[in-house]
């Protein structure tokens, strides 16, 4: 997946990996891999007891990241004399993860989208359960 947002966005997967490890919203990628699972009754053989799976997982079927210009926030600098901040530097360009409703979009959409949530993605099966679209 790295490298289809690198190719998209014209720099290599490290950059891409770097990003988005510092994103705070990393918890969105762990809910697009997470599979559901249905509730289930099931009995053991030779037993009588009857148990009940109920865990049931809520994956996500998409995942999006914008590609665009961000301000770069005032940084802190301590002197001798006083506290003071610098003021900020040109808009710089990141990629992030995005829900899309917190942010609007100003530069690239791009998203994975998942023809299913409930098969678990794996090396052999990636390009045939996930699509990137922009």
């Amino acid at each position: 997946m790295w490298h289809k947002l690198a190719d998209a966005i014209g720099t290599d997967e490290n950059s891409v990996e770097d990003q988005l490890l510092a994103d705070d919203r990393w918890d969105y990628i762990e809910k697009f891999f997470q599979v559901i699972f249905h509730p289930q009754t099931f009995k053991l053989q030779h037993s009588s007891q009857v148990f009940h799976n109920d865990f049931q997982s809520k994956g996500s079927k998409s995942l999006m990241f914008y590609y665009q210009e961000v301000a770069r926030d005032a940084v802190p600098v301590m002197r001798v004399d006083a506290a003071s901040t610098v003021a900020p530097g040109p808009a710089v360009k990141k990629l992030f993860i995005t829900n899309g409703s917190q942010e609007p979009l100003l530069g690239l959409c791009m998203f994975f989208v998942r023809n299913t949530n409930e098969k678990e993605i794996t090396n052999q099966n990636i390009a045939n359960v996930i699509m990137l679209e922009f």
